[in-house]
């Protein structure tokens, strides 16, 4: 069997399982409405978004707890990203010296740079290591801009407001904050999702193909992918009785975050780009490993 056969053949099982939804009396839960394809494949986007909003992304930055937060399904899938992401440096938003808050946004970009990797290689049917290395870099640089801001909204939501001082003063143009954080606001503020739907947003974004892709082997995979998340939202807001008009406000807000990142993203590249140019006599710095932001910037001038 082809991958377009299969492919069609999970989407057909999901619209019978929308369908199924009794429309009286007690509603089917989530995962009653998937097969075990779509049940693992929304572990996986369950599992990452647990463990990347929950997380700190500094150190001073508070965690969420997550005891009782995950679901039986995605618990081996939370375990496994939680080791992984732990072994990548956390910023730190303490400045000593005016040199230390470029480092703190490099930091920054490089972890989310990385966490994004660590996602993207996850997800199923990607087929990440097939990608062409062009495509691969275009979904980190733009996942890396968009998904931190769902993250500070998805906080927000749990208590844990966005901390927008700790940007101010680092070089990073005030009109570029004032974006990210009416986008933040947006999310917290008008969208106010549940963890099901932020994670499956969240994967949207990170899976778009509209981002210039040229390949198109790359492009139909994505797309593929794309279609795949957007039933299972579906079945998920059907479920919840909630109407095409949430849907719709959730495209929306990917639009605002596409064209944030399109029109922010030479900005962040200053800092991807940065290169120390002088050196005091006898002064000697360890250079920094950025994996992560090293990835991203591989092959761009």
């Amino acid at each position: 069997m082809n991958a377009d056969y299969i492919r069609d053949l999970r989407i057909r099982s999901i619209r019978r399982r929308i369908q199924k939804i009794p429309t009286n009396g007690q509603l089917m839960k989530f995962s009653e409405t998937l097969d075990p394809f779509q049940e693992n494949f929304l572990a996986i986007l369950e599992g990452f978004w647990i463990i990347y909003r929950n997380k700190q992304a500094n150190i001073h930055e508070p965690s969420l707890d997550t005891t009782g937060a995950v679901q039986r399904t995605a618990y081996e899938v939370v375990v496994n990203f939680e080791n992984k992401l732990s072994t990548i440096k956390q910023p730190n938003p303490f400045f000593q010296i005016a040199l230390d808050r470029l480092h703190f946004v490099k930091d920054v970009i490089n972890l989310h740079a990385s966490m994004m990797l660590v996602f993207l290689e996850a997800i199923p049917s990607i087929r990440w290591h097939q990608l062409q290395e062009e495509t691969k870099r275009e979904l980190i640089t733009f996942g890396t801009m968009e998904i931190p801001l769902i993250r500070s909204g998805s906080r927000s939501l749990s208590g844990i407001p966005p901390n927008r001082g700790q940007f101010e003063g680092t070089g990073l143009r005030n009109w570029v904050i004032e974006h990210m954080f009416a986008i933040i606001d947006d999310f917290s503020i008008k969208l106010h999702p549940d963890s099901y739907e932020t994670a499956l947003i969240a994967a949207l974004a990170a899976t778009s193909p509209d981002r210039g892709i040229t390949s198109a082997v790359d492009y139909k995979i994505l797309s593929n992918i794309q279609e795949t998340i957007l039933e299972i939202l579906r079945i998920k807001l059907g479920i919840d009785r909630k109407q095409l008009k949430v849907l719709a406000s959730f495209v929306a807000f990917l639009q605002k975050l596409r064209e944030y990142s399109h029109n922010s993203s030479d900005e962040w590249w200053r800092f991807i780009s940065h290169k120390k140019k002088i050196f005091m006599a006898q002064q000697q710095e360890k250079e920094v490993v950025r994996t992560g932001m090293d990835f991203v910037a591989q092959g761009r001038t």
